[in-house]
């Protein structure tokens, strides 16, 4: 047994070298640098840094960069001169998403209370006229009613449901449940939709049946909350956080005004194999924790690496049942030899994720919070939108990079992202794992 167990810590050493790599550079995004960078000081570093990792948990699953930068570097002559300083500061700092380096990015001048919203690569054709002046408009409503953390969340918040519409829209290989025009879908509530929709073929007709009964045990209990379960043999392109969120909204799942509930997806793509659950409406606040949805992945993982699918998803509805009643999930087991090799990489990789995302990055964090100046925010302040497209003067102080970085949804780390979008526009969280 110790040979054994010499054996895995020695994999698992081998694993964290490789695995190091992997956060480094996701190979479709850089991810050195922070996505909300506050070089006035508007807020605090907690704040910062949460609004940064949510903003970067967008990226892999709208395939999009969402890009802020709040600063008072412009010369007074150049105020207006946002639109070409915007540029610089995306292309410098490598920013963008994919070969075009698809994004937005908002740049905000507290000096002249002045900003500007600039979009690259496939964002640019995604994102309309209409929506971008929707966007700006939103912002400068905010701007007059908000602190700036909620001013800058809520904008995270309008970019990205936009976005995902827009790619909705565009989209033309995709299920026949899919509206012709997502923005323009009008919400409803289907009690005798299905709970249970195998689409890969991956449960046999007794696994479906000993799933149905678990889910239909959930929902007895908790009766304010829907549970779907849901597989796939493709999303179709779309990342599986969005793919779920929009089968949960456009079929008419959920229990009340708000549509609480929850969904788990599969997808059974070789080249695109993994899951995701979220939640909405009540229930998304009990997701929109990492350490929840970790854990979860956690009792999935060893058996969805085994090709046990119907045991995962058994799993799963145990641990979310305990999550719903208790208001968290129990930690995995702490005797590794009741693990087995699957369940020790699983909470291994789930740990690295959570450490390499959580306290690292706050850590570091403070590398930007040391060299910005001080300035004082005047709510009293007017903001405008500035018009000008000329190249401003360079600052070369605006590269800020971070010691190490996080958020994987690679090789069986679990990627989470709180308050994203589904292309309908209503708000989940959640989180998964590929395999």
């Amino acid at each position: 047994m110790m040979k054994k167990f010499l054996s895995i810590a020695l994999l698992l050493l081998l694993l964290l070298s490789s695995f190091a790599q992997v956060f480094a550079y996701e190979g479709d995004y850089n991810q050195q640098y922070y996505r909300f960078n506050d070089f006035v000081g508007v807020m605090s570093e907690d704040e910062a840094v949460e609004l940064s990792e949510r903003a970067e948990s967008f990226l892999p699953i709208y395939g999009c960069d969402f890009v802020i930068c709040v600063t008072n570097g412009l010369e007074e002559e150049d105020a207006n001169d946002l639109d070409g300083y915007g540029e610089w500061f995306y292309r410098h700092n490598d920013f963008g998403y994919g070969p075009n380096q698809s994004g937005l990015l908002l740049v905000v001048d507290m000096d002249n209370y002045n900003f500007t919203l600039l979009s690259f690569g496939d964002c640019d054709v995604l994102l309309t006229d209409e929506a971008y002046t929707q966007i700006c408009n939103a912002f400068i409503d905010d701007y007059a009613q908000y602190e700036p953390y909620e001013v800058y969340d809520r904008f995270l918040t309008n970019a990205s449901a936009l976005m995902a519409g827009g790619q909705a829209n565009a989209r033309e290989n995709k299920p026949d449940w899919y509206p012709e025009d997502v923005t323009a879908f009008e919400d409803f509530l289907d009690p005798n939709a299905p709970r249970l929709v195998d689409n890969a073929d991956a449960f046999t007709e007794a696994e479906e049946a000993a799933i149905l009964d678990r889910i239909n045990s959930f929902k007895a209990a908790h009766p304010e909350s829907d549970l779907v379960v849901f597989t796939d043999k493709s999303a179709y392109g779309f990342s599986h956080a969005v793919y779920a969120a929009d089968f949960y909204q456009f079929n008419g799942y959920g229990v009340g005004d708000d549509f609480n509930g929850s969904i788990f997806f599969l997808c059974l793509d070789p080249d695109d194999r993994g899951w995701w659950e979220a939640g909405t409406g009540k229930d998304e606040a009990l997701f929109s924790s990492s350490t929840n949805t970790n854990r979860l992945d956690d009792l999935v993982y060893p058996h969805m690496v085994d090709g046990r699918y119907a045991d995962g998803i058994l799993a799963y509805i145990d641990g979310l049942d305990a999550l719903y009643t208790d208001g968290k999930v129990p930690a995995p087991p702490k005797d590794p030899a009741n693990w087995g090799l699957a369940g020790v990489l699983g909470a291994f990789f789930g740990l690295i994720s959570s450490l390499v995302t959580g306290g690292a990055r706050k850590k570091n964090m403070k590398t930007v919070a040391e060299a910005v100046r001080a300035a004082n925010y005047l709510q009293d302040k007017h903001i405008t939108q500035a018009d000008n497209i000329v190249i401003s003067t360079i600052v070369t102080s605006r590269k800020i990079e971070k010691e190490s970085s996080g958020g994987s949804s690679g090789g069986g780390g679990s990627h989470h992202s709180r308050g994203y979008s589904s292309s309908g526009g209503r708000s989940f969280s959640g989180g998964g794992r590929r395999f």
